[in-house]
């Protein structure tokens, strides 16, 4: 009984080194005394590109500015598009060909309402009775014709406004401009449309890839803490996503920890590494020795 606890406590010993030092199924990222390293990145980024060609007719920005959600990065050369939209305006606008059409539709109708009385009378033929028709038919068509017109130009001038739009190119996010890709009177193409990238730094997004009986001990929400090597620093953040999926290749599964960074004191794209707690590490050694000790029974 004696030797059988001996046993088990040296297990439970030699299961919390192996532990600690993330010698069973270490990730990619672990380093030989066990740490789990990652880099900071954006929560969010963005590579904002333009749906039509053009040539850039302003930049709005620049690069480390703080931009909002809808507020305007650049706009592209909208001259032409300007042009066929006071044309198109001016189409919509105009009264003249309706006023025409109207009169013509009135005077038609007049003629034909005295022709049936004419006709009632017996002093106009059935002949000119159809034609009195068939004109007031015809203006009748003409009025509808010209009012259509108005209409259609008026559509186009929404349609035009909105082409006009597109080249007006906004931030999608909240965040700051780290990068310009296009300057005042460059070529915006198909294959090249992108003009800036933004990413939101009020939360950092740190990857790390934890052996999978270690990873399975978290949970999204779940807080946890980061330490930064570099300038001797820690930080609180929350585990942002577990992955369901174990990578075959390294036994590791990736865990996304999200730092709360609105004063933008975190740099992305530095190093940090993962603290795990004392009592997860206990956890693992624990689970690990209940699954031996039920081999061994």
């Amino acid at each position: 009984m004696q030797l059988n606890m001996q046993i088990r406590s040296l297990m439970t010993l030699v299961a919390l080194f192996v532990l600690e030092l993330g010698l069973m199924n270490s990730p990619p990222a672990a380093a030989q005394d066990g740490t789990i390293s990652g880099f900071t990145e954006p929560m969010a980024r963005v590579e904002v590109a333009s749906p039509e060609s053009g040539l850039v007719d302003t930049i709005d920005v620049r690069e480390g500015a703080d931009v909002s959600a809808g507020q305007i990065i650049a706009r592209l050369d909208t001259s032409v598009s300007e042009a066929s939209l006071a044309l198109a305006r001016a189409r919509a606008s105009s009264m003249a060909e309706i006023d025409a059409a109207a009169a013509k539709h009135e005077l038609r109708s007049k003629r034909l309402a005295a022709i049936k009385e004419l006709h009632g009378e017996g002093h106009a033929n059935v002949e000119e009775l159809d034609r009195a028709r068939m004109e007031a038919r015809i203006a009748a068509a003409e009025l509808k014709a010209a009012e259509k017109k108005v209409e259609l130009a008026a559509l186009e001038a929404r349609r035009i406004e909105a082409e006009i739009e597109r080249r007006v190119i906004r931030s999608p996010i909240d965040g700051v401009v780290i990068r310009l890709e296009k300057k005042h009177g460059e070529f915006v193409s198909v294959s090249e449309p992108v003009l800036a990238t933004i990413a939101n730094l009020d939360q950092l997004r740190v990857k790390f890839y934890l052996p999978t009986n270690r990873a399975k001990l978290y949970r999204d929400g779940q807080s946890v803490d980061v330490f930064f090597p570099d300038s001797q620093r820690q930080a609180s953040g929350r585990i942002h996503f577990v992955s369901p999926v174990t990578d075959a290749d390294s036994g590791t599964v990736r865990v996304e920890i999200a730092i709360d960074n609105q004063d933008h004191s975190l740099s992305s794209g530095v190093r940090c590494n993962f603290l795990e707690p004392v009592t997860q590490i206990q956890s693992g050694a624990t689970e690990l020795l209940s699954t031996n000790d039920g081999v061994n029974r």
